[in-house]
């Protein structure tokens, strides 16, 4: 028996690369499961990917203030030894047009040194989004 707090603003998902980007798909469509979602070297938005569903994330950040009342922290990051940099920093001007980044106080997206490796962005984008998941 483990305690845990089962309201969805004790839980998260959170990924890596791919999974990442599966993180955002899922924790995206389901609001009323997770309220904290982290995205380690991935986007939301990618061209290259296609899939049998819509993707929900296009629906999620069209309404600012729904987007906000549904997930207390929001979290990228990536650093420029990516191969889908691009991408990450689409992501990020997605959110600044939709209003969301500058209005939501848990929105974050940071973008290491282009001298910091992939493994220690991975690290450092765990690191920086636990920080802000248990403050």
């Amino acid at each position: 028996h483990y305690r845990v707090k089962p309201d969805k603003w004790s839980r998260a998902i959170a990924g890596l690369s791919l999974g990442a980007l599966m993180a955002n798909d899922i924790g995206l469509r389901h609001p009323e499961v997770f309220g904290n979602i982290g995205s380690f070297t991935s986007s939301m938005y990618h061209t290259n990917y296609t899939t049998v569903y819509e993707r929900p994330w296009e629906k999620a950040i069209q309404d600012k203030d729904t987007f906000i009342v549904n997930y207390k922290v929001f979290f990228g990051s990536a650093t420029p030894q990516e191969d889908h940099m691009d991408f990450s920093s689409i992501d990020d001007q997605l959110m600044h047009e939709a209003g969301i980044a500058d209005a939501m106080e848990g929105y974050r997206y940071l973008y290491y040194e282009p001298h910091i490796t992939r493994w220690e962005a991975w690290r450092m984008g765990l690191r920086d989004f636990a920080q802000m998941l248990f403050s």
